[in-house]
């Protein structure tokens, strides 16, 4: 009896050491396969940071559209219902615009692994994101009710807002950074002035100029199409006597007494930055040798022609005035390469169920 009784305990200890087993390698596996699909619509995880289903078509959609640029402009083909399938000598329109969607989006979650070490934002996730869509949303409707300013649209959607908010970001993240990873020296500063001088920090030059301009007004003080193409064919004949070495400045004289248009002729010059954005004479200057006379320009009620005479060049802008300008350029190209060596260095783990599974 005593044997027997001996037996059964020892049969249920293997029978309990048996279930637990059974329940510690299903409690395994449940924890390993939440690991590897902890969500159904994961697309990729990037240092730990989850691209969802929902981020991931937000950002293909916005791209859908060059994709289909590109392919019909090569290809053509663009009206098919298969389209986005159809391979186009070896490129299908979906799979470029997923890798192209996978791309951005690495650069994009890179940023903001960096807006949540430095501090810009807790929350990187697109629920966070979606949250603040409302939240935004409901304070500027808010705002609308009470007759408050607001900038921007009275609702955003969320292409437009993700757009906004990371761009925001990102200038908020260069600000922050601008004095400890991003600042530069006084010869990283000097170096790119002299190196950018000609290109970026010329002044204006001087120009001297001659002018004759024609009245496209009737008698009535009207502009019609006959006293447009009157005042047109005159300079046209103006322009050819310039060519035949005629005077430029006696040129008016010659002509005042042939037409009972308005004619006038005047010397005038553009001092550096002076004027420049008066009237549209500038772009009838540029392009012009010294002793050119341009082709035949508009006015607002009259047609004219200009010769230029002198140019002199008014030197360059200090580097006092444009060091802050440099230093958030060399910020920007400096966060540029931040941006792109991190790329390089996460650790991304795709979901192949899930992102096979995304159409165009």
């Amino acid at each position: 009896m005593k044997k027997w009784i001996r037996k059964v305990k020892n049969n249920n200890r293997i029978i309990i050491l048996y279930l637990s087993t059974i329940v510690i390698m299903i409690s395994l596996f449940i924890t390993i396969y939440s690991k590897e699909y902890s969500s159904s619509d994961e697309v990729f995880e990037i240092n730990n940071e989850s691209v969802s289903k929902a981020e991931f078509s937000n950002l293909m959609m916005a791209l859908k559209g060059n994709v289909y640029s590109y392919i019909v402009q090569k290809y053509g083909g663009g009206d098919s219902a298969k389209f986005w399938t159809t391979s186009f000598n070896g490129e299908v329109p979906e799979e470029i615009l997923k890798k192209q969607t996978f791309e951005k989006l690495k650069k994009i979650k890179v940023e903001q692994i960096l807006f949540k070490k430095y501090g810009i934002v807790g929350d990187i996730s697109y629920p966070g994101f979606l949250k603040a869509l409302e939240n935004e949303n409901i304070r500027r409707e808010k705002a609308v009710e009470k007759k408050e300013p607001i900038f921007g649209p009275v609702k955003y959607d969320e292409r437009i807002y993700y757009d906004y908010l990371q761009a925001s970001n990102i200038e908020k993240l260069k600000n922050k950074l601008l004095k400890i990873d991003l600042s530069s020296t006084d010869e990283e500063i000097k170096k790119y002035y002299n190196e950018k001088k000609e290109e970026l920090y010329k002044k204006p030059d001087s120009i001297k100029f001659q002018k004759i301009s024609i009245s496209c007004l009737d008698e009535k003080g009207n502009i019609t199409s006959d006293s447009k193409a009157h005042a047109k064919e005159t300079m046209d004949k103006m322009i050819i006597d310039i060519e035949n070495n005629v005077n430029f400045s006696d040129v008016r004289n010659t002509y005042i007494n042939k037409t009972a248009a308005k004619i006038e002729y005047k010397e005038q010059s553009v001092n550096g930055d002076i004027d420049r954005d008066a009237n549209n004479i500038i772009d009838g200057l540029n392009g012009l040798q010294v002793g050119q006379v341009s082709q035949v320009l508009e006015g607002a009620d009259s047609l004219y022609i200009v010769r230029k005479n002198e140019v002199t060049p008014t030197g360059f802008l200090l580097l006092s005035d444009v060091k802050s300008k440099i230093m958030y350029v060399l910020a920007d190209e400096k966060f540029n390469e931040m941006v792109e060596r991190l790329i390089k260095e996460v650790n991304i783990n795709i979901n192949s169920k899930v992102y096979k599974s995304i159409a165009a």
